[in-house]
């Protein structure tokens, strides 16, 4: 994965395929002796980071303990007062980057974005945007340069995460967190599962009107400056929302407050999960499912297997 410029901040990101048989390292050391290469990454395999929560076709919504531990029923409070959405703004998109989306599913198929400016199936970019009929969203991982149309979730991760965030209020299933946004479908883990998928879907999403980008997923002990740069550029505008990881392990050190401590620019610290720990990201840690003794409850610790957000919320 490679920054190519033929001025001076004048370029973008490519990927290199190696022939066979080519020494990985010495490719990325002869690349970087060129004058019009800025930097040489590797093009990172994503991870999958499971919710451990009930599929959405669960009917029991009494299951879904986190609305009351996250203090759902307040914020919805606040919101019809306010805004008049308890659910959130149908006007609001939550792009999630993943392994697709079962858009026709019973509980998320009122809630899937719709690309306006597209007329679907006439094989045409009516929109100009560069994605022909993409009418609910791009699928980036089907190891093609330019990806396609079919956003159908064949893992079922990307379905339970866009269910957990926006699965309609409708008598049916279980109930999203905010019931009344829209959910965008990008689709970075699939035949090809990269950094370069999600910088891509990171690109997609923010250009086509995302409001929030979830990632479910991640790099670990990995940086990569490709995608750092992605989200820094929509950060003043768009909510970047990632998972902390789900393979707890031992920080090299600790800051004051008993958090781990910041990776500073470019550094990969032990244990960091990206794009979690990139400051304008905000990290989501697991919490448990059972209270912790008289005095708490469901929610208040960190779940054993999740990783920490090592940057600071206030």
């Amino acid at each position: 994965y490679l920054r190519h410029a033929p001025e001076p901040d004048q370029g973008d990101w490519y990927v290199a395929r190696l022939s066979a048989g080519t020494e990985p390292e010495e490719a990325r050391r002869e690349l970087l002796k060129r004058d019009d290469v800025l930097a040489v990454e590797w093009n990172s395999l994503l991870e999958l980071f499971d919710d451990g929560l009930p599929d959405q076709q669960d009917p029991d919504v009494g299951r879904q303990w986190y609305l009351d531990s996250c203090g759902i029923a307040e914020a919805r409070q606040y919101l019809e007062q306010n805004f008049g959405a308890p659910g959130g703004r149908s006007d609001l998109v939550v792009a999630v980057l993943d392994t697709g989306v079962a858009y026709n599913h019973v509980d998320l198929t009122s809630n899937i974005w719709e690309n306006a400016g597209e007329i679907e199936g006439n094989g045409v970019d009516d929109d100009g945007n560069g994605y022909i009929d993409d009418v609910h969203g791009w699928n980036f991982a089907d190891g093609s340069k330019t990806g396609n149309n079919d956003i159908n979730d064949t893992n079922g991760h990307g379905t339970r995460c866009a269910g957990i965030i926006a699965a309609a209020r409708n008598g049916t299933g279980t109930e999203g967190v905010a019931y009344g946004v829209k959910i965008m479908p990008v689709k970075v883990v699939g035949t090809t599962s990269t950094v370069s998928n999600l910088v891509k879907g990171i690109n997609y999403a923010c250009a086509n009107g995302a409001d929030v980008v979830n990632m479910s997923l991640g790099i670990t002990n990995s940086n990569s400056q490709a995608l750092r740069e992605a989200i820094d550029q929509y950060s003043d505008n768009v909510l970047f929302v990632a998972a902390a990881g789900n393979s707890e392990s031992r920080y090299e050190g600790y800051g004051n407050s008993g958090w781990p401590t910041v990776p500073v620019d470019g550094a990969v610290s032990a244990g960091v999960t990206y794009p979690a720990a990139y400051p304008n990201v905000l990290g989501v840690m697991s919490c448990n499912a059972a209270s912790a003794g008289e005095g708490s409850h469901a929610g208040d610790w960190k779940s054993s297997f999740s990783r920490w957000d090592p940057v600071p919320v206030d």
